[in-house]
C-alpha cells in the first residue's frame, strides 16, 4: 500500500513538474517578445491630448479678457503650483483679474520620461526640449484664437523655453517677460549637461566649477542619477541652441528679459547678449537677485509701476 501511494505521488509530482515548466518557459517567452518588441525606445513616446486645454493647470475667470501663461523652472516631472497651490507671480497687481494657465513641460505631460530604465539618450532631450516649445506654442494659439490678450511669463528653464517659442512659433503672445535663462549657453556648461552632470558657476557668474565626474554619491540612489540624466540632457538641447542666430529677424518689442548678474545657475549674460537683445528693441534689467530672486524682484516692479505688461502691448 505505501508503494503504491508513493508511485502515485510521483506521478503526479512529476505531471505538475512538467506543466510548471512548461508554464514557465511560456511566461519567458512572452516576457522576452515584450523587451524585443520595445527595445529601440527607452520610454512611451510623448503624445498631446485632443484636449490643448490639458496642457496646462488654470485657475482664476473664464471670461477673463486677459491669460497669464506662467512658465516654471525645470525640468520637474509636476508643477510646484500642482503640489503648492501658489506661485510667486500672485504677487501681480492685476493677477486675481486673469485666467492663469499654469504650462506643463513634456516630462510633466508624459512622466513615463523620468520612469525609463535604458537611459536617455541626447536625441531624447532634444526630442523632448521640442515637445515643451509645443506646448507652450499649442496654449499661445488657443488663447489668441479665442481673442484674448496673452501675457508670459517664465524663468529658468522655462526662459528657453519661451524663446524657442519665439522664435518658431507662428502665432505669438502679445507681451512677455523672461527671467533667469540664457540666449547662448557657456559651452562648457552645455558639454557637461550632455553627459548628465549638474554644473553651477563660480561667485562672478562667469567662470564654470567644473563638477567632479569620477565621484558617485553612494547615498544616492539609481532613480536619482536616471533623472540627474533626463534633467541635464533636456538642458543641454537648449543649451546648444543660439538664440543670437534664432531670433536674429525677430522684433522683440513686446519682450522684458530680466537677468541677474549674479546667477551661479546659469551665468550673467554677456554684453554680446545684452547688446543683441537690446539691437532687437527688447526691454533688459539687471539684478543682483541671483537665480531664484528675479521673479519675486519683477513682481516688486509691477506693483511698483516700473514695468508694465500694458506697455508692451499698446494699452491704455
Amino acid at each position: 500500500m505505501i508503494s503504491i501511494c508513493y508511485r502515485t505521488y510521483l506521478r503526479f509530482s512529476m505531471i505538475f513538474l512538467v506543466v510548471l515548466i512548461g508554464c514557465t518557459q511560456h511566461s519567458d517567452q512572452q516576457a522576452g517578445n515584450e523587451v524585443s518588441e520595445n527595445s529601440e525606445a527607452s520610454y512611451p513616446a510623448t503624445i498631446f491630448p485632443e484636449d490643448t486645454t490639458a496642457l496646462w493647470l488654470s485657475e482664476g475667470p473664464l471670461t477673463a479678457d486677459t491669460v497669464l501663461i506662467i512658465g516654471e523652472g525645470g525640468p520637474h516631472n509636476a508643477l510646484d503650483f500642482e503640489w503648492g497651490g501658489e506661485t510667486v507671480w500672485s504677487g501681480l497687481p492685476d493677477y486675481k483679474s486673469y485666467y492663469r494657465a499654469h504650462i506643463l513641460q513634456s516630462t510633466m505631460l508624459n512622466k513615463q520620461i523620468y520612469e525609463n530604465t535604458k537611459g536617455f539618450s541626447e536625441e531624447d532631450g532634444e526630442l523632448e526640449a521640442d515637445n515643451s516649445t509645443e506646448i507652450l506654442n499649442r496654449a499661445v494659439r488657443y488663447f489668441k484664437e479665442r481673442g484674448k490678450v496673452v501675457l508670459v511669463v517664465g524663468s529658468s528653464l522655462s526662459a528657453w523655453v519661451i524663446l524657442d517659442h519665439v522664435s518658431k512659433a507662428n502665432l505669438l503672445a502679445d507681451s512677455y517677460v523672461i527671467s533667469s535663462g540664457r540666449l547662448k549657453a557657456n559651452e562648457t556648461m552645455v558639454q557637461y549637461h550632455a553627459l548628465g552632470h549638474n554644473v553651477i558657476f563660480e561667485e562672478d557668474a562667469t567662470t564654470i566649477r567644473i563638477p567632479d565626474t569620477t565621484y558617485r554619491n553612494p547615498i544616492k540612489t539609481e532613480r536619482y542619477f536616471r533623472l540627474r540624466q533626463v534633467k541635464n540632457r533636456i538642458k543641454a538641447a537648449f543649451g546648444r541652441r543660439n538664440y543670437m542666430e534664432l531670433l536674429a529677424d525677430k522684433d522683440l518689442s513686446n519682450v522684458t528679459y530680466v537677468y541677474a548678474e549674479n546667477d551661479r545657475r546659469v551665468g550673467s549674460l554677456t554684453q554680446e547678449e545684452v547688446e543683441f537683445l537690446l539691437s532687437r528693441n527688447a526691454e533688459v534689467v539687471n539684478t543682483q537677485a541671483r537665480h531664484s530672486g528675479n521673479d519675486r524682484f519683477i513682481v516688486g516692479q509691477f506693483n511698483e509701476g516700473e514695468m508694465d505688461f500694458r506697455v508692451k502691448i499698446n494699452l491704455p
